[in-house]
């Protein structure tokens, strides 16, 4: 405090480096394409900007992201299954055919298939239960196709009365 002036800081002064203004500017280009997570018969065709090189992907290549778009696997059953294991005095066929046709659309999203549920009044725990009930009575019948049968059986379990008892109060 009392001392002199402090000492000038030695410095090396440096200089950002000079753009290369020789270089090319990149090319971009205005390109169509379909989105194949749109499904089949979605002939929608979008646009979007691209980088032009030469190893550039091709204008049918398709989305990008459309490989993250995967697809449940619902199982299916016949006549002669629905029969001999699946009937239910609550459920009819047409309503069980319905129920899996809205699991196979929505992807197993359960609350928007009771959202767009119209076939009768049913609880999402119902649709659940007698979704999960038929998967897991399909598996038992069957001969198991290189899985652990044991597993798949357990996945496809689902506990109504543990879910209601959860949430009374």
């Amino acid at each position: 405090l009392i001392g002199g002036p402090p000492p000038i800081a030695f410095v090396k002064p440096a200089f950002k480096a000079k753009p290369n203004l020789r270089k090319k500017a990149v090319h971009w280009e205005w390109q169509s394409f379909n989105n194949q997570g749109r499904g089949q018969d979605d002939q929608l065709t979008l646009q979007h900007w691209v980088k032009c090189t030469p190893t550039s992907e091709s204008e049918d290549s398709g989305y990008w992201f459309a490989e993250y778009n995967k697809k449940v696997d619902i199982l299916k059953y016949d006549e002669e299954e629905y029969e001999k294991y699946l009937t239910d005095k609550d459920w009819t066929k047409e309503e069980t055919d319905y129920l899996f046709k809205l699991c196979d659309k929505y992807d197993l999203r359960f609350v928007i298939i009771h959202d767009r549920y119209e076939y009768r009044e049913r609880s999402m725990e119902d649709l659940k239960d007698r979704y999960y009930s038929v998967c897991k009575k399909l598996l038992q019948v069957r001969p198991p196709e290189g899985g652990d049968k044991g597993a798949l059986i357990a996945m496809n379990t689902y506990d109504k009365a543990g879910m209601n008892s959860k949430f009374d109060m």
